[in-house]
């Protein structure tokens, strides 16, 4: 309770100053320098590391406390506004053997994962003579996206979460996108992963002031909450920029919100930055020039590691890597096919790959 507390008194507490993200983690390690380890279980991370002197995420710790009008309290300090919550189409999807267009299973229609995202609105200075104006930006993004149903949940930059597209339905949120958790792949994650995104822009210029601390502290409570709630992987939780994928040209980052800069660790998350790309190292996907410049001018470490691994692949098969690209491209075009015959009622959900491209 004491932790809870705590975390509840600093977002209460909060002054109107801005974070850059590469100060976030320091601030939560010194939020809780004199917190040790408080759950035994948790063995993730070091004892050494800024994550480790942070109170551990235990699902079992996590549950709803109320349920009020138009909010949801949970024993985390995490405060949900659900009065502007909205239906659309019910989930529905299937993962994928690695290298194949085969299902891995049945049809699923629960949230395995999140994505994380930037809203890319203006942003006004954070300073409090602005905080009506603030307030009023932040509920036109909000409208926008429930119009357009964008997201299943927006943090705004007080660190109000709002519930948007309600958990069981699709938002249309990452697009043609792809992620594995190491033993399945995901495609058109808009169907099996929850859309997350904070009011801020992936491009902020010289101030490198993305998140607000409210914002972080929200992050981090709804993160529990979701993952508490529907039993998410921390190796399913990603952002848009890693996922992301042009199927027209076969390249990476299509969208590249949150492809640098990401706090993982103040989210209670593994890095996903050193994680090799399933579009690269499983499909095939690769980038250009105009990739790496529209990101910041590099790439993040995984991809390395993903195109080692695809070089790998074509070597013991014996066959060129262009020609595996080819086959590739024809196995993820015939997996969402897949996909896409599941949101329209299909029943089929064993699809073979042969041959090469379509």
């Amino acid at each position: 309770l004491a932790i809870v507390a705590a975390v509840v008194l600093a977002a209460g507490a909060y002054r109107a100053t801005l974070w850059s993200v590469a100060h976030a983690n320091t601030y939560l390690a010194g939020r809780y320098k004199s917190v040790q380890k408080v759950y035994a279980k948790d063995t993730a991370a070091p004892k050494d590391t800024m994550a480790g002197k942070l109170p551990s995420y235990q699902p079992e710790k996590v549950w709803l406390v109320e349920q009020g009008d138009g909010f949801e309290r949970y024993s985390n300090g995490a405060r949900v506004i659900n009065s502007h919550a909205i239906e659309n189409r019910p989930r529905r999807y299937v993962a994928f053997k690695p290298g194949a267009a085969v299902s891995a299973g049945e049809p699923q229609s629960n949230p395995v994962g999140i994505v994380y995202h930037t809203s890319e609105s203006d942003l006004l200075p954070f300073i409090e003579g602005n905080s009506d104006s603030i307030e009023n930006r932040s509920k036109n993004v909000l409208d926008y996206v429930r119009k357009n149903k964008s997201y299943n949940y927006i943090i705004d930059r007080f660190g109000q979460v709002y519930s948007v597209v309600r958990d069981g339905d699709t938002a249309y949120h990452a697009g043609n996108s792809v992620w594995s958790d190491g033993s399945v792949t995901y495609v058109g994650l808009n169907e099996s992963f929850i859309g997350v995104c904070f009011e801020t822009k992936a491009n902020v210029g010289e101030s490198g002031e993305q998140l607000t601390e409210a914002q972080v502290l929200a992050g981090r409570l709804l993160t529990q909450v979701l993952r508490s709630r529907y039993q998410l992987d921390d190796a399913n939780c990603v952002t848009h920029g890693l996922v992301s994928v042009n199927p027209s040209n076969m390249r990476i980052a299509f969208h590249s919100d949150w492809a640098h800069g990401f706090p993982f660790e103040a989210m209670g998350l593994s890095d996903k930055y050193k994680v090799a790309p399933a579009s690269v190292g499983e499909l095939g996907f690769a980038y250009d020039d105009d990739v790496v410049e529209k990101i910041g001018g590099r790439l993040w470490p995984g991809v390395a590691a993903a195109e080692a691994e695809f070089e790998r692949r074509a070597a013991e098969a014996n066959t060129r890597s262009v020609d595996l690209r080819k086959l590739m491209r024809s196995v993820y075009r015939e997996r969402m096919e897949l996909q896409g015959a599941l949101q329209h009622g299909g029943q089929n959900t064993e699809v073979s790959s042969q041959g090469a491209d379509k």
